[in-house]
């Protein structure tokens, strides 16, 4: 579905999308221009290696980027939003029972296939490039949505676990060389997964029959797991059956934490219980965050301001010619003075690796000037990877007279 949807298409939608919503939005200082320069320097930038040859993509959503399935979600909410305002103006139709998951939807009821045909008609007028296909089911048949199969009869729906008849029968091998406890929890996930997806006794031992076939493929035992998983009937559907409470405590032994769940399964406590890693001596030692002391004799920390030190991380900083007033910004999401390190010894060597040093080699040749010329300040304080750099972005983006290279300035 990914290379169907046309990138010009894609972009309108997503933008369309990010206008409506932009107040709800953490946007991380981008406007609306901004964010279409990026959508479509990513989609129409995008290349691909096959063969031992570099392609260029020029149709769809580029698969296995981070962004795909936002983006390709977002067009066919434009879809299906443009198709079900068309059924209800035409048609004055609002199925009951509408789900979807990307491409695939399951809407009811419907009543005749020429009408099922209209509503197919309706989907795919939206975008030539997007065109779907319609899959009906007969009286007391079977029709399939992802991984569940479903059969409507005069008195109720049932359903049970689906398995397309082309699915290879591969999963985690038994020898593979994984971890014991993975490959337990993948068994006995697998089980419950299954029956979970069943809405009687009778289907869920047809499918666990079918899974348990499966397994012994693969290598593993054909003994079920200990604890038999649960049919989620449709009376537990609801949401604030499945809803949990999380609590999370730092790890001190296997024996503590089975005692904790052992009274929490005794009172039936709406909790789950999640164990965190507990502070080791490294992240004790190492906690020196902005409220640790400054080193003495530690140049960043004599110049950062007075509530950082030379460890802070996730920055965007600013450094000030203090001969011509020209200003370098950078950023780094490891400990600051690695990168402070980088730009000290680029200068002092007077290489062109640093923008910093191409600056004092070109501009002030007959000086000597280092890093103790710059001001230093921190401009911005993140908490994320993405969150530091779509910051450095924008501050290049606003302001004039840098140092920095031309490509850093977009």
């Amino acid at each position: 579905m990914y290379p169907s949807i046309p990138i010009d298409f894609g972009i309108k939608c997503n933008i369309d999308f990010a206008e409506r919503h932009w107040d709800k939005i953490d946007n991380l200082g981008i406007n609306i221009e901004q964010l279409k320069t990026a959508l479509s320097f990513i989609c129409y930038n995008y290349e691909i290696q096959f063969d031992g040859k570099v392609f260029k993509q020029i149709k769809g959503c580029p698969m296995g980027s981070h962004f795909a399935s936002h983006f390709a979600t977002i067009a066919l909410h434009h879809v299906e939003s443009y198709a079900l305002d068309i059924l209800k103006k035409d048609f004055d139709f609002s199925p009951t029972v509408y789900k979807r998951y990307l491409d695939d939807i399951l809407l009811g009821p419907i009543g005749s296939f020429d009408f099922a045909q209209e509503i197919l008609t309706s989907f795919n007028s939206v975008n030539a490039a997007i065109q779907f296909t319609l899959d009906y089911p007969q009286k007391d048949s079977a029709i399939a949505f992802l991984d569940i199969e479903l059969i409507v009869t005069e008195k109720d729906i049932d359903y049970w676990w689906f398995v397309k008849p082309t699915h290879s029968d591969i999963t985690l091998q038994r020898d593979s060389w994984v971890p014991s406890n993975i490959k337990s929890n993948f068994v006995t996930n697998s089980y419950d997964k299954v029956a979970n997806r069943c809405s009687s006794e009778e289907l869920r031992d047809k499918s666990l029959r079918q899974l348990q076939t499966r397994l012994i493929k693969n290598g593993f035992r054909s003994n079920k797991p200990r604890c038999k998983p649960k049919i989620l009937r449709k009376d537990h559907l609801r949401k604030d059956h499945l809803r949990k409470n999380y609590i999370k405590l730092d790890f001190i032994s296997d024996r503590l934490s089975r005692k904790i769940n052992k009274i929490i399964e005794k009172y039936d406590f709406n909790v789950r219980l999640i164990n965190k890693p507990a502070n080791n001596l490294k992240t004790l030692l190492n906690s020196r965050a902005s409220t640790a002391s400054k080193h003495k004799n530690c140049d960043p920390c004599n110049l950062l301001p007075d509530s950082f030190n030379c460890t802070v991380k996730y920055v965007v900083y600013k450094f000030t010619c203090k001969s011509c007033n020209r200003f370098y910004i950078g950023e780094t999401c490891r400990p600051f003075y690695l990168r402070y390190r980088e730009h000290r010894n680029s200068v002092n060597s007077k290489d062109f690796k640093s923008a910093l040093s191409e600056h004092i080699i070109t501009m002030h040749r007959n000086e000597e000037l280092n890093l103790s010329n710059f001001d230093l300040q921190i401009v911005s304080k993140c908490k994320s990877p993405v969150e530091t750099r779509l910051t450095e972005a924008r501050e290049i983006t606003n302001h004039r007279d840098l140092i920095n290279r031309k490509h850093e300035r977009f």
